[in-house]
């Protein structure tokens, strides 16, 4: 009966070890995902990096087209599922179709910059896939500035942009 003793409290003090873990890393994560990037915002850049994975929002369309408009950004880089609403909102905002570059998969994002030999990039993206794509550019040497839409994240898109920036670190490798 010892033995069964034992192994039961061993297991109990493993298992409150893995959760006190958990825990930590998770709380950890979440507060890497609330720092601020550490790249201040840039006047103009070679390229603006667009993840239209959500609606087009007033705010980050305005400031797209007044970049692309006044010559700040030459060109900007899109791809996700609504890459057609924001298209059909930047023309509508005066900005010439030459200046888009329009991509299948935001996979291709970065290796297009990389491809193009683009340094200095401004990335515009959801607040959940932000500091992925950042962190993904930093790390092949770009330079780079986020566009903020300015609203505060909601809570579940910080637990969305801690998975993402962990899928990245264990899954992701430079090209």
């Amino acid at each position: 009966m010892k033995t069964h003793n034992f192994w039961l409290q061993s297991l109990r003090s493993a298992f409150r070890w893995l959760l006190g873990g958990i825990v930590i890393i998770a709380a950890i994560t979440l507060w890497v995902v609330d720092r601020p990037l550490a790249e201040p915002f840039p006047l103009s850049a070679d390229a603006v990096l667009v993840v239209a994975t959500e609606s087009p929002t007033v705010e980050v369309s305005t400031q797209l087209a007044d970049l692309l408009n006044t010559g700040a950004i030459p060109v900007a880089y899109l791809a996700g599922p609504n890459t057609e609403a924001l298209v059909i909102e930047l023309s509508r905002r005066g900005v010439s179709h030459d200046r888009l570059r329009i991509l299948d998969d935001t996979d291709q994002l970065l290796s297009t910059a990389h491809t193009a030999g683009l340094r200095r990039l401004m990335i515009a993206a959801p607040f959940s896939h932000r500091l992925m794509f950042v962190r993904q550019a930093q790390t092949m040497g770009f330079a780079v500035a986020a566009l903020d839409s300015g609203t505060a994240p909601t809570l579940s898109e910080r637990v969305t942009a801690a998975l993402l920036y962990w899928r990245m670190l264990l899954f992701w490798r430079a090209s």
